[in-house]
C-alpha cells in the first residue's frame, strides 16, 4: 500500500469518526463468522462505482443532497422499487454518508434503486431540531420528484437506516401522527411500504434516559429532561405508533445492551399497536458488522427487505 493510499484511507476514517410482538427474535447462527468490525476498519468500505446522479433536494445548505443509484438491470414495468437510506453517526457532523456507500451500492445490485441522503447534523449550521428532521423529511418526499425523472415505483418505497439513521427512518414512517402544529410536521408525507433498520435508536427516551446520550437533548431542542419528555411525542418513533409500514428491526448481539433491550421493547409495542413487525438478532455481530457491505448481515438485510416489500 502506498503512503498516498494510506493517508487517503486515514482521512476517510477521520471523516466518518467513531461512535460509539410479541414476536420472538429470529436468530442467525453464531458461527456465521462476524468480524466484529471497528469504526477505523470502515475506511476500507469504499464503493466501486459512482452513483447514477447526485441531486439536491433543497437549497438551504450544501448538505441537502442525495446519491441516486439505479440497478444495472432493466427496470420492471412499473419501475424499480426504491430504498431511502439514512446513515447514522449519533446525529453528529463527525459522521457523513460515506461509510455506508459501499453497502448502498451492494443493495442497488439487488434490484433496488437507492437514494442515500445526506442531511444537516449536530455541529452543522441548522442541524438538530428542527433542521435534521426537516432535511430527512424533504429528502424522503423528494422521491416523488425523482419518480418523474427516473423509472421508480413509488408504491414500493422502503426506508433503511443504521444507528441514529434508523431512528430517522422509523420516524419517517410515523409522520402522519405528528401534531399538525409541530415544526417538523409534514402535510403530505410520502407513504412507505416498509422500514428496515439496523442497530437502530427506536426510542429517544431510552437513548437519553437509559444510555445517557446527551446529544439526544439537542435532537429535541431541549434544555432539560422535562422539556425533552414533552417533545418525544413528535420526534420519537415509539411515540408515533402504529407506523405506516411493515417493520424489521435488526440488531447484533454484541451491540450495547440498552439498545437491544430498547429495540425489543419497541417491537413489542409496535406489534400491539397493529404493525407487521419482527426483531431479528444476529448472533455474534456488533454495531458495525450489521452494515458491512458483504457478509452474513448483508444477507439478513436483503431477506428483511424482501419481507417488507412483499405484495
Amino acid at each position: 500500500m502506498t503512503l498516498k493510499t494510506s493517508l487517503l484511507r486515514w482521512w476517510i476514517a477521520s471523516l466518518i469518526g467513531g461512535a460509539s410482538a410479541i414476536v420472538a427474535a429470529a436468530p442467525v447462527p453464531a458461527e456465521a463468522g462476524y468480524a466484529n468490525i471497528t469504526d477505523m476498519q470502515m475506511m476500507d468500505w469504499l464503493p466501486r462505482t459512482q452513483p447514477t446522479a447526485r441531486v439536491r433536494y433543497a437549497n438551504e445548505s450544501p448538505l441537502q443532497f442525495g446519491d441516486l443509484r439505479l440497478p444495472a438491470t432493466p427496470p420492471p414495468a412499473r419501475g424499480y422499487p426504491i430504498l431511502i437510506f439514512v446513515h447514522g453517526g449519533g446525529w453528529m457532523s463527525d459522521w457523513n454518508k460515506d461509510y455506508s456507500d459501499a453497502l448502498v451500492e451492494n443493495l442497488s445490485g439487488q434490484g433496488y434503486a437507492t437514494w442515500s441522503v445526506e442531511y444537516r447534523r449536530l455541529g452543522n449550521a441548522g442541524g438538530g431540531f428542527p433542521g435534521t428532521y426537516l432535511d430527512v423529511a424533504r429528502a424522503a418526499d423528494f422521491v416523488g420528484t425523482l419518480g418523474r425523472r427516473y423509472p421508480l415505483d413509488l408504491n414500493r418505497v422502503i426506508a433503511v437506516g443504521h444507528s441514529a439513521g434508523g431512528h430517522l427512518a422509523l420516524w419517517l414512517a410515523g409522520r402522519r401522527h405528528i401534531p399538525p402544529a409541530s415544526e417538523i410536521a409534514s402535510p403530505k408525507p410520502l407513504r412507505l411500504r416498509g422500514v428496515v433498520v439496523v442497530a437502530s435508536v427506536s426510542s429517544l427516551e431510552d437513548a437519553l434516559e437509559k444510555s445517557g446520550r446527551k446529544s439526544t437533548l439537542s435532537m429535541l431542542a431541549a434544555s432539560s429532561l422535562d422539556e425533552a419528555r414533552r417533545r418525544y411525542v413528535e420526534a420519537s418513533p415509539d411515540r408515533l405508533l402504529p407506523l405506516d409500514a411493515r417493520i424489521r428491526v435488526i440488531d447484533g448481539s454484541k451491540d450495547a445492551e440498552w439498545r437491544i433491550t430498547s429495540n425489543m421493547g419497541f417491537v413489542e409495542r409496535a406489534k400491539i399497536a397493529g404493525n407487521d413487525v419482527e426483531h431479528i438478532m444476529l448472533q455474534g455481530a456488533n454495531h458495525f458488522d450489521v452494515v458491512a457491505p458483504t457478509g452474513p448481515a448483508f444477507a439478513a438485510i436483503v431477506r428483511a427487505l424482501k419481507e417488507v416489500d412483499r405484495d
